[in-house]
């Protein structure tokens, strides 16, 4: 047996069978007991930081109380901790805490890695959208520990589309912000799936202490996978024209995981994607002004020539057919 076989098979030995002694250790790796010694004493010194084997009267075993270093982070890390920290919004609900340890991390490091900073805070700056949520960080946190404990919660919530408040149980899958706002996925069985839920319409919010077992197969990637930013609806095939000016613009970001661009010899381009035609996704088409026109499917452009019509009339516009 060469030695680093040895040596790895010596630590797993005392690991899994504590209190032998030299001439077992000897008799189990076919070696001699002055060897045994030799090896125990290389094994303490290359891990001498963070295990130890011990010799008591009753036998050898690995003493696991020795710490290891403290962490070390160099000036980019923690250039990059700072950047995410700052990125939180404040209704998160790990915001406070988050900034509180990044602060210690701050004061540790420049005392001793003699940091700059007041520069590391100017020169990389995280500015959050103008829209904010205006959720209570409490329900957030109370939403949070059910998703963790699998139990079930008791909500009265207020709906948007019929503008009523009533009360369910749901099983709360997720927490995720999406669209400057804060949403719940969760299991109802009066709905019989997943539904989705904006957290600030939740009023009220009680942990029933009812154990549950997920949906088999929940993923968060594949829920939003047919949905336009925050909304959902069935996906359709939907082919958008955008203008030379307007398509440097749609170029820069990638926005459904369908899309697909095609360039046009007068440097516009065509966008082929699935999506459901929603609120969400027409307010995005005329937030391009004219530079967006749609091509299919024609509920969509009616939709979007309806919504012109309502904004010019809005506006003191007579729109004649």
């Amino acid at each position: 047996m060469k030695k680093v076989e040895r040596l790895i098979a010596l630590m797993y030995l005392i690991k899994r069978r504590t209190g032998l002694r030299t001439r077992e250790i000897a008799h189990e790796l076919g070696t001699t007991e002055r060897t045994v010694y030799r090896d125990i004493a290389s094994l303490n010194e290359a891990f001498r930081d963070y295990v130890q084997i011990i010799y008591t009267e009753a036998g050898y075993y690995l003493d696991r109380t020795i710490y290891a270093p403290p962490l070390r982070l160099i000036g980019k890390e923690l250039e990059a901790l700072n950047a995410v920290v700052l990125a939180l919004e404040n209704s998160h609900p790990h915001a406070q805490l988050a900034r509180q340890a990044l602060s210690k991390m701050k004061s540790a490091y420049a005392e001793t890695e003699n940091l700059d900073l007041l520069e590391l805070e100017a020169h990389l700056q995280v500015l959050s959208p103008i829209p904010k949520d205006r959720v209570e960080p409490e329900i957030l946190l109370e939403l949070e520990k059910a998703i963790q404990k699998r139990e079930e919660i008791q909500i009265d919530y207020f709906s948007f589309s019929s503008q009523t408040q009533r009360e369910l149980r749901v099983h709360p899958h997720a927490l995720v912000l999406r669209k400057h706002a804060w949403y719940l996925l969760a299991w109802s069985e009066t709905h019989g799936k997943i539904i989705q839920l904006r957290v600030y319409r939740i009023r009220t919010c009680q942990n029933t202490n009812t154990p549950f077992t997920p949906q088999l197969g929940f993923s968060v990637k594949d829920y939003f996978a047919n949905h336009w930013s925050a909304f959902q609806g069935k996906p359709e095939a939907i082919v958008l024209a955008f203008d030379a000016r307007t398509a440097q613009l749609v170029s820069e970001l990638e926005w459904h995981p369908s899309q697909k661009l095609d360039s046009l010899p007068d440097g516009g381009l065509i966008m082929h994607l699935r999506a459901p035609v929603n609120p969400e996704l027409l307010s995005w088409i005329l937030g391009w002004e004219g530079g967006c026109r749609v091509l299919e499917p024609q509920q969509l452009k009616e939709q979007v020539i309806q919504a012109i019509k309502a904004l010019a009339q809005n506006h003191g516009l007579e729109i004649t057919p």
